[in-house]
Protein backbone atom coordinates (compact mmCIF):
# COMPACT_ATOMS: atom_id res chain seq x y z
CA UNK A 1 0.00 0.00 0.00
CA UNK A 2 2.96 2.78 0.79
CA UNK A 3 4.31 2.07 -2.40
CA UNK A 4 1.27 2.31 -4.27
CA UNK A 5 -0.28 5.53 -2.68
CA UNK A 6 1.54 8.47 -3.87
CA UNK A 7 0.08 11.58 -1.25
CA UNK A 8 1.43 9.28 1.84
CA UNK A 9 4.82 9.78 3.14
CA UNK A 10 4.66 6.48 5.34
CA UNK A 11 1.74 4.09 5.65
CA UNK A 12 1.47 2.92 9.54
CA UNK A 13 -0.56 -0.41 10.27
CA UNK A 14 -2.15 -1.27 13.63
CA UNK A 15 -5.19 -3.40 15.48
CA UNK A 16 -6.83 -3.75 18.77
CA UNK A 17 -5.70 -6.75 21.14
CA UNK A 18 -5.77 -7.48 24.35
CA UNK A 19 -2.35 -8.00 27.02
CA UNK A 20 -3.17 -10.75 30.15
CA UNK A 21 -0.95 -9.40 32.74
CA UNK A 22 0.23 -12.23 34.73
CA UNK A 23 3.47 -12.54 37.45
CA UNK A 24 2.18 -9.83 39.44
CA UNK A 25 0.06 -9.71 42.85
CA UNK A 26 -3.01 -10.13 40.65
CA UNK A 27 -3.62 -11.00 37.00
CA UNK A 28 -4.86 -8.09 34.76
CA UNK A 29 -6.41 -7.66 31.27
CA UNK A 30 -4.96 -4.46 29.52
CA UNK A 31 -6.75 -3.28 26.33
CA UNK A 32 -3.89 -2.82 24.01
CA UNK A 33 -2.90 -2.24 20.42
CA UNK A 34 -0.53 -3.76 18.09
CA UNK A 35 1.36 -1.45 15.51
CA UNK A 36 4.27 -0.84 13.06
CA UNK A 37 7.87 -0.96 14.55
CA UNK A 38 8.12 2.64 13.90
CA UNK A 39 4.49 3.72 15.12
CA UNK A 40 6.17 5.76 18.16
CA UNK A 41 8.59 7.52 15.86
CA UNK A 42 6.34 8.74 13.42
CA UNK A 43 4.14 10.16 16.04
CA UNK A 44 6.74 11.90 17.25
CA UNK A 45 6.00 10.00 21.01
CA UNK A 46 9.09 9.58 23.60
CA UNK A 47 8.86 7.02 26.08
CA UNK A 48 9.44 8.13 29.21
CA UNK A 49 11.39 5.30 30.10
CA UNK A 50 13.03 2.89 28.06
CA UNK A 51 12.91 2.93 24.41
CA UNK A 52 10.32 2.79 21.44
CA UNK A 53 10.15 -0.41 19.56
CA UNK A 54 12.80 -1.43 16.68
CA UNK A 55 12.67 -3.56 13.34
CA UNK A 56 14.21 -6.63 15.52
CA UNK A 57 11.30 -6.56 17.67
CA UNK A 58 9.06 -6.77 15.04
CA UNK A 59 10.81 -10.00 14.27
CA UNK A 60 10.47 -11.42 17.87
CA UNK A 61 7.45 -12.98 17.64
CA UNK A 62 5.01 -14.89 18.85
CA UNK A 63 6.66 -13.32 21.79
CA UNK A 64 7.50 -9.37 20.77
CA UNK A 65 8.13 -6.84 23.59
CA UNK A 66 5.98 -4.80 24.89
CA UNK A 67 5.70 -0.81 25.91
CA UNK A 68 3.12 -0.29 28.80
CA UNK A 69 1.38 3.44 29.54
CA UNK A 70 2.16 5.46 32.42
CA UNK A 71 -1.21 4.53 34.34
CA UNK A 72 -0.45 0.70 34.32
CA UNK A 73 3.41 1.46 35.20
CA UNK A 74 2.48 3.85 38.06
CA UNK A 75 -0.85 1.21 38.93
CA UNK A 76 0.95 -2.25 38.73
CA UNK A 77 4.62 -1.40 39.09
CA UNK A 78 4.35 1.15 41.64
CA UNK A 79 6.83 3.71 39.25
CA UNK A 80 9.13 1.60 39.94
CA UNK A 81 12.00 2.39 36.95
CA UNK A 82 13.75 -0.91 37.56
CA UNK A 83 10.79 -2.85 35.60
CA UNK A 84 12.44 -1.27 32.25
CA UNK A 85 14.29 -3.50 30.90
CA UNK A 86 12.86 -7.08 32.75
CA UNK A 87 10.99 -9.95 31.72
CA UNK A 88 7.67 -9.63 32.67
CA UNK A 89 4.51 -12.40 32.12
CA UNK A 90 2.28 -11.57 29.31
CA UNK A 91 -0.57 -14.15 28.80
CA UNK A 92 1.74 -16.78 30.32
CA UNK A 93 4.62 -15.90 28.13
CA UNK A 94 7.77 -13.98 29.38
CA UNK A 95 8.02 -10.70 27.13
CA UNK A 96 10.49 -7.66 27.72
CA UNK A 97 9.33 -4.76 28.66
CA UNK A 98 11.59 -1.81 27.08
CA UNK A 99 9.52 1.07 28.01
CA UNK A 100 7.32 3.45 29.68
CA UNK A 101 4.76 5.79 27.77
CA UNK A 102 4.66 9.49 29.24
CA UNK A 103 1.38 10.12 31.16
CA UNK A 104 1.30 12.97 28.31
CA UNK A 105 1.02 10.62 25.60
CA UNK A 106 -2.36 10.21 23.57
CA UNK A 107 -2.74 6.43 22.27
CA UNK A 108 -4.72 5.94 18.65
CA UNK A 109 -7.44 4.48 20.79
CA UNK A 110 -8.68 5.77 24.24
CA UNK A 111 -8.82 2.90 26.00
CA UNK A 112 -5.03 1.52 24.88
CA UNK A 113 -2.91 0.70 27.92
CA UNK A 114 -0.42 -1.60 26.28
CA UNK A 115 1.73 -2.04 23.09
CA UNK A 116 3.32 -4.47 21.11
CA UNK A 117 4.55 -4.36 17.82
CA UNK A 118 3.16 -5.81 14.37
CA UNK A 119 5.42 -8.88 12.86
CA UNK A 120 7.58 -7.97 9.87
CA UNK A 121 5.27 -9.99 8.03
CA UNK A 122 1.55 -8.83 8.38
CA UNK A 123 0.54 -12.59 7.66
CA UNK A 124 1.94 -13.54 10.75
CA UNK A 125 -0.33 -11.60 12.70
CA UNK A 126 -2.70 -14.04 12.17
CA UNK A 127 -6.60 -13.15 10.58
CA UNK A 128 -6.79 -9.86 12.62
CA UNK A 129 -8.61 -6.46 11.30
CA UNK A 130 -6.10 -3.81 10.90
CA UNK A 131 -6.51 -0.23 10.38
CA UNK A 132 -4.13 2.70 8.42
CA UNK A 133 -2.36 5.52 9.36
CA UNK A 134 -1.14 7.50 6.48
CA UNK A 135 1.17 10.26 7.10
CA UNK A 136 0.38 12.73 4.36
CA UNK A 137 2.98 14.64 2.52
CA UNK A 138 2.68 18.47 3.30
CA UNK A 139 1.39 19.56 -0.04
CA UNK A 140 -1.10 16.88 0.18
CA UNK A 141 -4.76 17.91 1.39
CA UNK A 142 -7.13 15.20 2.41
CA UNK A 143 -9.45 15.60 -0.59
CA UNK A 144 -6.50 14.55 -2.81
CA UNK A 145 -5.83 11.86 -0.63
CA UNK A 146 -9.23 9.69 -0.19
CA UNK A 147 -9.00 8.24 -3.82
CA UNK A 148 -5.17 7.94 -3.80
CA UNK A 149 -5.42 6.00 -0.71
CA UNK A 150 -8.58 4.04 -1.91
CA UNK A 151 -6.75 3.32 -5.08
CA UNK A 152 -3.42 1.91 -2.89
CA UNK A 153 -5.86 -0.28 -0.62
CA UNK A 154 -7.78 -1.57 -4.03
CA UNK A 155 -4.25 -2.62 -5.78
CA UNK A 156 -3.21 -4.45 -2.83
CA UNK A 157 -6.02 -6.63 -2.53
CA UNK A 158 -6.08 -7.07 -6.11
CA UNK A 159 -2.91 -8.18 -5.85
CA UNK A 160 -4.22 -10.65 -3.41
CA UNK A 161 -6.94 -11.90 -5.58
CA UNK A 162 -9.14 -9.88 -3.76
CA UNK A 163 -11.47 -7.17 -6.32
CA UNK A 164 -13.48 -4.70 -4.95
CA UNK A 165 -16.53 -3.49 -6.61
CA UNK A 166 -17.43 0.18 -7.14
CA UNK A 167 -19.65 0.09 -3.93
CA UNK A 168 -17.21 -1.29 -1.50
CA UNK A 169 -14.40 0.49 -2.65
CA UNK A 170 -16.42 3.77 -1.48
CA UNK A 171 -17.30 2.37 1.65
CA UNK A 172 -13.39 2.70 2.64
CA UNK A 173 -13.38 5.64 5.45
CA UNK A 174 -10.92 8.00 5.22
CA UNK A 175 -10.37 10.50 8.30
CA UNK A 176 -8.32 12.96 10.13
CA UNK A 177 -6.44 11.85 12.62
CA UNK A 178 -7.94 14.45 14.94
CA UNK A 179 -11.37 13.31 14.17
CA UNK A 180 -10.56 9.48 14.90
CA UNK A 181 -9.27 10.74 18.22
CA UNK A 182 -11.65 13.41 19.35
CA UNK A 183 -14.68 12.53 17.57
CA UNK A 184 -16.51 15.48 16.12
CA UNK A 185 -15.85 17.96 18.34
CA UNK A 186 -15.60 21.00 15.88
CA UNK A 187 -19.24 22.24 16.67
CA UNK A 188 -19.86 21.60 20.06
CA UNK A 189 -16.10 23.58 20.24
CA UNK A 190 -17.40 26.11 18.45
CA UNK A 191 -20.49 26.97 20.42
CA UNK A 192 -18.44 26.53 23.76
CA UNK A 193 -15.56 29.36 22.66
CA UNK A 194 -18.57 31.25 21.74
CA UNK A 195 -19.80 31.22 24.83
CA UNK A 196 -16.37 31.36 26.76
CA UNK A 197 -16.29 34.85 24.79
CA UNK A 198 -19.44 36.06 25.86
CA UNK A 199 -18.70 35.91 29.46
CA UNK A 200 -15.42 36.98 28.73
CA UNK A 201 -17.19 40.59 27.16
CA UNK A 202 -19.47 40.52 30.37
CA UNK A 203 -16.57 40.34 32.88
CA UNK A 204 -14.59 42.69 30.68
CA UNK A 205 -17.68 45.54 30.83
CA UNK A 206 -18.18 44.75 34.65
CA UNK A 207 -14.56 45.51 35.26
CA UNK A 208 -14.55 48.66 33.23
CA UNK A 209 -17.68 50.04 34.63
CA UNK A 210 -15.91 49.68 38.42
CA UNK A 211 -13.03 51.52 36.91
CA UNK A 212 -15.20 54.04 36.09
CA UNK A 213 -16.82 54.50 39.03
CA UNK A 214 -14.18 54.28 41.19
CA UNK A 215 -12.53 56.82 38.74
CA UNK A 216 -15.46 59.15 39.41
CA UNK A 217 -14.92 58.75 43.10
CA UNK A 218 -11.10 60.53 42.71
CA UNK A 219 -11.92 63.34 40.99
CA UNK A 220 -11.59 65.44 44.18
CA UNK A 221 -8.09 63.29 44.97
CA UNK A 222 -6.94 64.25 41.43
CA UNK A 223 -7.75 67.94 41.81
CA UNK A 224 -5.87 68.30 44.75
CA UNK A 225 -2.67 66.72 42.89
CA UNK A 226 -3.39 68.70 40.55
CA UNK A 227 -3.52 72.08 42.45
CA UNK A 228 -0.39 70.89 44.07
CA UNK A 229 1.84 70.97 40.78
CA UNK A 230 1.11 67.64 38.97
CA UNK A 231 0.44 67.70 35.33
CA UNK A 232 -2.13 65.69 33.43
CA UNK A 233 0.24 63.06 31.99
CA UNK A 234 2.02 62.29 35.61
CA UNK A 235 -1.76 61.54 36.82
CA UNK A 236 -2.46 59.50 34.09
CA UNK A 237 0.87 57.78 34.48
CA UNK A 238 -0.49 56.94 37.56
CA UNK A 239 -3.69 55.35 36.96
CA UNK A 240 -2.51 52.96 33.98
CA UNK A 241 -0.23 51.96 36.20
CA UNK A 242 -2.69 50.80 38.94
CA UNK A 243 -4.81 49.46 36.18
CA UNK A 244 -1.81 47.63 34.60
CA UNK A 245 -0.91 46.05 38.12
CA UNK A 246 -4.58 45.05 37.99
CA UNK A 247 -4.36 43.40 34.95
CA UNK A 248 -1.51 41.45 35.88
CA UNK A 249 -2.95 40.18 38.88
CA UNK A 250 -5.94 39.32 37.04
CA UNK A 251 -3.78 37.64 34.41
CA UNK A 252 -1.74 35.48 37.22
CA UNK A 253 -4.95 34.18 38.63
CA UNK A 254 -6.29 33.38 35.74
CA UNK A 255 -3.60 31.60 34.33
CA UNK A 256 -3.28 29.04 37.36
CA UNK A 257 -7.27 28.87 37.45
CA UNK A 258 -7.14 27.74 33.60
CA UNK A 259 -4.07 25.17 34.39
Amino acid sequence: VAEAAESADRILPWGRTLFTLTGTTVAAELRGGLVAHDHFQALGSTPLLGRAFRLEDAQAWPTPPVILSHAVWVRRFGEDPSVVGTTIEVGGQSRLLVGVMGPDHVPMEPDWEAWAPLPSDIATAGDRALALNALLRPEVTLDAAIPDLRGALASAWAADGVDLSPQELGEIRVVPLSEQLLGHVRAPMAVLLAAVAFVLLLACTNVANLLLVQGSRRRTEWAVRGSLGADRPRILAQAMAEVALLAACGGVVALLLAW
